[in-house]
Protein backbone atom coordinates (compact mmCIF):
# COMPACT_ATOMS: atom_id res chain seq x y z
CA UNK A 1 0.00 0.00 0.00
CA UNK A 2 1.23 3.47 -0.87
CA UNK A 3 -0.20 6.79 0.32
CA UNK A 4 -0.39 9.76 -2.00
CA UNK A 5 -2.50 12.92 -1.99
CA UNK A 6 -6.10 12.59 -3.13
CA UNK A 7 -7.27 15.12 -5.68
CA UNK A 8 -10.50 15.92 -7.42
CA UNK A 9 -11.65 13.20 -9.78
CA UNK A 10 -10.47 13.49 -13.35
CA UNK A 11 -8.59 16.73 -12.74
CA UNK A 12 -4.86 16.36 -13.12
CA UNK A 13 -5.38 12.60 -12.86
CA UNK A 14 -1.75 11.77 -13.43
CA UNK A 15 -0.72 14.30 -10.81
CA UNK A 16 -2.59 12.49 -8.06
CA UNK A 17 -2.60 8.76 -8.73
CA UNK A 18 0.77 8.59 -10.46
CA UNK A 19 2.58 6.33 -8.00
CA UNK A 20 -0.24 3.85 -7.59
CA UNK A 21 -1.07 3.81 -11.31
CA UNK A 22 2.58 3.45 -12.31
CA UNK A 23 3.50 0.71 -9.84
CA UNK A 24 0.28 -1.22 -9.36
CA UNK A 25 0.51 -0.68 -5.60
CA UNK A 26 -2.88 -0.01 -4.05
CA UNK A 27 -3.50 3.32 -2.39
CA UNK A 28 -5.94 4.35 0.33
CA UNK A 29 -8.02 6.32 -2.16
CA UNK A 30 -7.13 7.21 -5.72
CA UNK A 31 -10.05 8.65 -7.65
CA UNK A 32 -13.14 8.46 -5.45
CA UNK A 33 -15.73 8.89 -8.20
CA UNK A 34 -13.89 6.35 -10.34
CA UNK A 35 -14.39 3.78 -7.57
CA UNK A 36 -18.12 4.48 -7.50
CA UNK A 37 -18.62 4.39 -11.28
CA UNK A 38 -16.27 1.65 -12.45
CA UNK A 39 -15.88 -0.59 -9.42
CA UNK A 40 -19.44 -0.36 -8.13
CA UNK A 41 -18.33 0.88 -4.73
CA UNK A 42 -20.89 2.67 -2.63
CA UNK A 43 -20.19 5.98 -0.95
CA UNK A 44 -19.86 4.09 2.33
CA UNK A 45 -16.93 2.12 0.88
CA UNK A 46 -14.88 5.31 0.54
CA UNK A 47 -16.21 7.30 3.51
CA UNK A 48 -13.42 8.73 5.61
CA UNK A 49 -10.57 7.66 3.36
CA UNK A 50 -9.89 11.13 1.93
CA UNK A 51 -9.88 12.56 5.45
CA UNK A 52 -7.56 9.80 6.65
CA UNK A 53 -5.09 10.60 3.87
CA UNK A 54 -5.24 14.27 4.84
CA UNK A 55 -4.57 13.33 8.48
CA UNK A 56 -1.55 11.24 7.49
CA UNK A 57 -0.02 14.25 5.76
CA UNK A 58 -1.23 16.97 8.14
CA UNK A 59 -1.37 15.59 11.67
CA UNK A 60 1.28 16.67 14.14
CA UNK A 61 0.33 13.66 16.30
CA UNK A 62 2.76 10.97 15.17
CA UNK A 63 0.83 8.30 17.10
CA UNK A 64 -2.24 9.13 15.02
CA UNK A 65 -0.25 8.97 11.78
CA UNK A 66 1.36 5.67 12.72
CA UNK A 67 -2.05 4.22 13.68
CA UNK A 68 -3.52 5.20 10.30
CA UNK A 69 -0.54 3.73 8.44
CA UNK A 70 -1.03 0.50 10.38
CA UNK A 71 -4.80 0.49 9.88
CA UNK A 72 -4.39 0.65 6.09
CA UNK A 73 -1.31 -1.60 6.06
CA UNK A 74 0.74 1.14 4.40
CA UNK A 75 4.33 0.46 3.43
CA UNK A 76 5.17 3.65 1.50
CA UNK A 77 4.32 7.34 1.74
CA UNK A 78 4.83 9.37 -1.43
CA UNK A 79 5.76 13.05 -1.19
CA UNK A 80 5.92 14.80 -4.53
CA UNK A 81 4.68 17.91 -6.30
CA UNK A 82 0.99 17.45 -5.48
CA UNK A 83 1.63 16.65 -1.82
CA UNK A 84 3.87 19.70 -1.46
CA UNK A 85 1.29 21.89 -3.16
CA UNK A 86 -1.61 20.57 -1.09
CA UNK A 87 0.05 20.17 2.32
CA UNK A 88 3.01 22.57 2.19
CA UNK A 89 6.65 22.26 1.24
CA UNK A 90 7.66 20.88 4.67
CA UNK A 91 5.15 18.02 4.56
CA UNK A 92 7.71 15.23 4.41
CA UNK A 93 9.88 16.36 7.29
CA UNK A 94 7.77 14.73 10.00
CA UNK A 95 8.12 11.33 8.31
CA UNK A 96 11.91 11.43 8.81
CA UNK A 97 11.51 10.63 12.51
CA UNK A 98 9.83 7.25 12.02
CA UNK A 99 10.28 6.26 8.38
CA UNK A 100 13.21 5.57 6.06
CA UNK A 101 13.80 7.36 2.77
CA UNK A 102 13.91 4.72 0.03
CA UNK A 103 13.90 7.09 -2.95
CA UNK A 104 14.67 10.75 -3.34
CA UNK A 105 15.28 13.16 -6.16
CA UNK A 106 14.69 16.89 -6.58
CA UNK A 107 10.89 16.46 -6.85
CA UNK A 108 9.95 13.26 -5.02
CA UNK A 109 10.73 11.55 -1.74
CA UNK A 110 9.33 8.11 -0.98
CA UNK A 111 9.32 6.96 2.64
CA UNK A 112 9.05 3.38 3.87
CA UNK A 113 7.51 2.46 7.21
CA UNK A 114 10.13 0.99 9.53
CA UNK A 115 9.51 -2.57 10.60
Amino acid sequence: MIVEAVGDDYSNVYGYVRASASTGLPTILGLQEHQWVWRGWEYEDTRGRREDVDRIYESEELDEVEALLEEYDVTYVYVGREENKKYGSEVGERFDSFMDVVFENEEVTIYRVRE
